[in-house]
């Protein structure tokens, strides 16, 4: 089987600085959110408990931990830094077949299906192409050998439909997979 597209990428400290910080501020709504959340129930919670003059702070102690575990949560990007120490400064070849994509580094080899990936975001300069909810492949857009960057974005985009999506320098996320413009 002959790859449709081959893109070769290195992993750089500014890669994934790069990448770190579009995830960071992909979730940071979510997380501020969640933490408002649970904020204003723990004090619902405190201010029924001593209204009624009832100590049940189980609940307010569970509130807590939830608050602590999604502020600390946040800071895994740090943690993610430690991690990705071990891929920095790596080339990898991304081969992309009409059914699969190969990817080779100097010491691994893995091979995913389209509908495996999480989501996949399009950058000015790269692709980030999510496993999870947490790790993504970078795919920089200058590294194509074969194929060129308009052909491969409207192949992953029939290929991922519902998972593409592209990112403005605003921070906000629009799909784009309808779009009749040429992006």
């Amino acid at each position: 089987m002959k790859a449709l597209f081959i893109n070769t990428t290195k992993y750089s400290k500014e890669e994934m600085d790069k990448f770190i910080q579009f995830h960071s501020h992909k979730y940071i709504k979510k997380y501020i959110i969640i933490t408002v959340i649970f904020i204003i129930y723990m004090l619902a919670i405190l201010i029924n408990n001593l209204i009624h003059k009832r100590w049940n702070f189980v609940f307010v102690i569970i509130a807590v931990f939830a608050v602590a575990y999604i502020y600390f949560r946040h800071i895994n990007v740090d943690k993610k830094k430690e991690n990705n120490k071990k891929q920095l400064e790596q080339i990898f070849k991304f081969s992309f077949f009409d059914n699969k994509v190969t990817i080779k580094g100097e010491k691994e080899k893995s091979e995913l299906k389209y509908h495996e990936f999480y989501k996949i975001f399009e950058t000015k300069t790269n692709f980030y192409m999510y496993i999870n909810s947490e790790y993504s492949l970078i795919l920089d857009k200058e590294g194509f050998e074969k194929g060129n960057l308009e052909e491969f974005r409207k192949f992953i985009k029939k290929k991922c439909f519902l998972k593409y999506r592209k990112a403005y320098k605003s921070g906000s996320f629009s799909r784009t997979n309808n779009s009749s413009r040429g992006d």
